[in-house]
């Protein structure tokens, strides 16, 4: 399941970190370190939006995947249309009142009419920026939900191709037709829109769960998506927060220059989040199901493989800045010996943080998946906050030292967390409540497991009925699925999962990795009663006596789940 998500969103986010970087890189070769500084400048600006955007994509696909796991399909949709139409909104809002507080909002940023230049190019890629909220809005929060809506590859297609026309339009607007920070804005705008507009093509295209028509938006519950996802994206608001300190420091203490150098160090950061982001968001859906089901063991085990999996990123991407820091500063337009001297410190002290920012960033995100808000919010918070006083402080030593505040910030971040952890920690479910078997096509595994529901389901206080009917429901699936969707199959398995709920209800996940077999299709054929109809028979019985029933075919597997 992780493979069949990693391997796109890599992709998408090798592509994204040079959509990303593509601004910087063009125009820092085309007006120098003018162009890297008016988008240095302007950078905690796409911090906010990275807190509305990511908030909202986040808390609302592991809102929407926790429902899909529990069978609730339309309230996931309505969920989904609410979060779709407030991200809307939230765009609209910030390019109307943006541009009318443009000024203010500049030297909010550290830019002064004084600059001259600078202050004209800032004004003038910012305007732009602006005006396209609403997609860039959009474009990132349709990834999110089509990533859990079994449509991963149409998502990394999405991304791609907008990432990939940001590149190609920032060669041609800047380099070719000498469009300046116009042109790099305008490219990033399109390139936004245009992946936007492919991620809503595909919802249209695909028989999933997401619709945007027919639209009835529910609202009730889009200030708790958003909330939960504040909590993994909170680090942006505190980034936006160190890049106002950092800018105003830097643009004192070494003019513009230091902010271009600034500003290479950052594209470098965004490029190490986007890879680490590519892990964390292959694992948010299946950690998120996993938890709907109540499966502590495939959490962890989910979560330790996404570890493995950013320590090789990590350490790979380390030591390639750390070899070739001049090649990275000549990429952005760096080219003179003081420029390549100053910005070798930095990436190299940089660069040291990059393994250990990996394991706190899939930390963060794999708490976010399993509910866990406070220990989010606490290593959100450490990374976010902790670079703020140590910008401060290292501002007074010498120059170079001020780039320790990356490695500094990451490494306290681990240690703190290691101690604090358990303090913060909430209780997730009772596992005792929780009953699992996995049977490997073979029928006399079936008895057994039924044998062993029934006791657990007397254990908590089921009815007769309800045990008759768990066992009923355990027996006819597994069959149905044995027999028509291993056929052929020498690997085939079937997961147990059955939770007793605090409200009396018996919640029955049946996983499998038959090619695509729904048993609760089944139907009665004629009259005749063969085994098939028998078993279509016991389906329509286990049907007509359940709460809630559903089916999901996901990642290459099949759910079906029963409340009773």
């Amino acid at each position: 399941m992780f493979r069949r998500q990693f391997f796109p969103a890599l992709v998408s986010a090798v592509v994204l970190s040079f959509g990303d970087a593509a601004d910087a890189l063009v125009l820092g070769n085309r007006i120098g370190y003018i162009g890297l500084a008016a988008i240095g400048l302007t950078m905690p600006v796409a911090q906010i939006f990275n807190v509305i955007m990511n908030a909202f994509g986040i808390g609302g696909s592991v809102s929407f995947a926790q429902k899909m796991a529990q069978g609730k399909r339309e309230e996931a949709l309505a969920a989904f249309q609410g979060v779709f139409c407030a991200t809307a909104l939230a765009g609209a809002a910030i390019a109307v009142f943006g541009n009318l507080l443009m000024t203010p909002l500049l030297r909010l940023l550290g830019a002064s009419p004084t600059d001259g230049a600078l202050f004209t190019a800032c004004t003038i890629y910012l305007r732009i920026l602006l005006i396209g909220t609403p997609m860039l809005f959009l474009n990132y929060v349709l990834n999110y939900y089509l990533k859990t809506d079994n449509m991963e590859k149409e998502a990394s297609i999405a991304f791609t191709v907008g990432n990939a026309l940001d590149v190609c339009l920032n060669i041609v607007l800047v380099l070719f037709l000498n469009m300046g920070v116009a042109g790099a804005s305008l490219a990033t705008v399109i390139g936004q829109s245009v992946g936007m507009t492919i991620a809503t093509v595909s919802i249209f295209r695909k028989n999933g769960v997401l619709k945007i028509f027919p639209l009835r938006p529910d609202f009730s519950e889009v200030f708790d998506a958003f909330r939960s996802g504040f909590f993994s994206s909170i680090e942006f608001l505190y980034s936006m927060v160190f890049l106002l300190i950092a800018n105003n420091l830097l643009i004192q203490s070494a003019g513009g220059i230091g902010v271009a150098i600034f500003d290479v160090v950052l594209n470098m950061t965004y490029f190490m989040i986007n890879l680490y982001d590519a892990v964390s968001k292959s694992l948010l859906p299946i950690i998120s199901t996993y938890y709907g089901e109540r499966n502590e063991d495939g959490m962890v085990l989910a979560r330790d493989l996404g570890i493995r999996y950013s320590l090789v990123i990590g350490v790979a991407l380390c030591a390639l800045i750390v070899v070739f820091p001049g090649a990275v500063c000549r990429l952005f337009g760096l080219d003179t010996q003081a420029l390549l001297d100053a910005g070798a410190i930095a990436l190299r002290l940089f660069a040291l943080s990059i393994p250990f920012a990996g394991v706190a960033i899939l930390l963060e995100n794999y708490y976010e998946a399993c509910e866990q808000e406070r220990i989010t919010l606490l290593l959100a918070s450490l990374r976010g906050i902790l670079p703020i006083p140590l910008a401060l402080l290292l501002i007074l030593c010498p120059d170079w030292m001020f780039w320790t505040v990356y490695p500094l910030t990451e490494v306290l971040t681990l240690l703190i967390f290691s101690v604090l952890n358990r303090r913060f920690a909430d209780s997730k479910f009772d596992t005792h409540r929780v009953y699992r078997k996995t049977l490997y096509s073979r029928s006399s595994e079936i008895s057994e497991a039924s044998e062993e529901i029934s006791g657990f389901c007397a254990d908590w206080g089921a009815t007769p009925k309800q045990q008759y009917m768990t066992s009923m429901a355990l027996e006819e699936l597994c069959v149905a699925t044995m027999n028509n969707g291993f056929q052929g199959k020498d690997d085939g398995f079937i997961q147990i999962t059955l939770i007793a709920l605090d409200d009396q209800t018996f919640e029955l996940h049946i996983r499998d990795n038959a090619d695509s077999f729904n048993p609760l299709a089944m139907e009665m054929k004629g009259s005749a009663l063969d085994d098939d109809n028998l078993a279509a028979l016991g389906v329509v019985a286990i049907k007509k006596n359940a709460k809630e029933f559903s089916y999901r075919h996901f990642q290459g597997f099949n759910t079906v789940i029963i409340s009773l």
